[in-house]
């Protein structure tokens, strides 16, 4: 008689849910965090920390880290058409938060 042994399954963690009064909205009439309309200092800061990060160390090697890890996921690695796809998907986050300090930046 065979005894089958029990798979145990990591189970992920359940996100946080994330509204739109934890984002931050750039309108042509401000720039809002929720309902709350920054000030010009609070810009001001924003837009040094987003120079500051676009410029530092670490955003250039994290961002090369995941180009690399996007082009073996795309290549080498691939087994499937979703090995792709997934590596696709990196590739347009990437382009996001290249946009997103950009726009920070450009305040």
């Amino acid at each position: 008689m065979e005894v089958k042994k029990e798979v145990k399954t990591k189970k992920a963690p359940i996100p946080k849910f994330i509204d739109i009064n934890d984002i931050l909205q750039i309108t042509n009439k401000g720039v809002f965090i929720g309902t709350r309309r920054l000030d010009k200092s609070e810009i001001q800061a924003l837009k040094a920390d987003a120079d500051h990060f676009a410029k530092s160390f670490l955003w250039q090697m994290m961002h090369r880290d995941v180009h690399y890890i996007c082009y073996l996921q795309a290549t080498n690695k691939a087994r499937s058409q979703d090995d792709i796809n997934y590596a696709n998907a990196m590739y347009q986050n990437l382009e996001l938060l290249d946009k997103f300090i950009k726009n920070c930046r450009t305040l």
